[in-house]
């Protein structure tokens, strides 16, 4: 069962060439987000660009905007990833990351930059208390499980023999 989702495409959005926002094969969790500008992202930069269209989600859905595989796998170009709420009315943007050292990022009118997943989203109600129940995680922060399934085998970079540190036996250095 599919939700009602609205779209209104801007003046520059070529629905003719382009077509409707679709999910390009059965199966796919996202739409692709096209640019309708021209523009380039140097490398270590980031520019944003528009997609000319606009969306009316139903409540308690969410569209979340995110890097296409290719181009973030392939060329080290990353988009922001972000939350489109079911409030919102205004146009389609795009941040986009050229994570590369050399290559420049040159986008067209058209090019798919992004792609959006769209979820449901509960309305969550807060309860405030004094205390919270324990957990096996307790209070344990980033990296709390580890980097390793056998962490608790690795010893620490002061404590290992090797020279040079870590590259002929099978400790780790442990990252703190």
């Amino acid at each position: 069962m599919g939700i009602d989702v609205k779209i209104k495409y801007h003046e520059d959005y070529n629905l003719n060439d382009w077509g409707p926002l679709r999910y390009a094969k059965a199966g796919d969790a996202g739409v692709d987000l096209r640019s309708v500008e021209k523009g380039v992202v140097y490398p270590k930069n980031s520019a944003i660009f528009r997609c000319g269209i606009s969306i009316e989600l139903p409540d308690n859905y969410e569209m979340q905007v995110r890097s296409r595989g290719g181009l973030a796998f392939k060329n080290d170009i990353q988009v922001h990833f972000g939350t489109v709420d079911s409030g919102y009315r205004g146009e389609i943007m795009l941040k986009v990351f050229n994570l590369h050292n050399k290559e420049w990022l040159v986008v067209e009118p058209g090019m798919r930059l992004a792609q959006a997943i769209f979820c449901y989203v509960p309305q969550i109600q807060f309860s405030t208390v004094d205390e919270l129940n324990e957990s096996e995680r307790g209070d344990d922060a980033f990296a709390s499980s580890g980097l390793y399934d056998f962490q608790e085998q690795r010893k620490k970079d002061s404590e290992c023999d090797c020279e040079p540190k870590c590259s002929d036996c099978n400790c780790k250095i442990i990252i703190e």
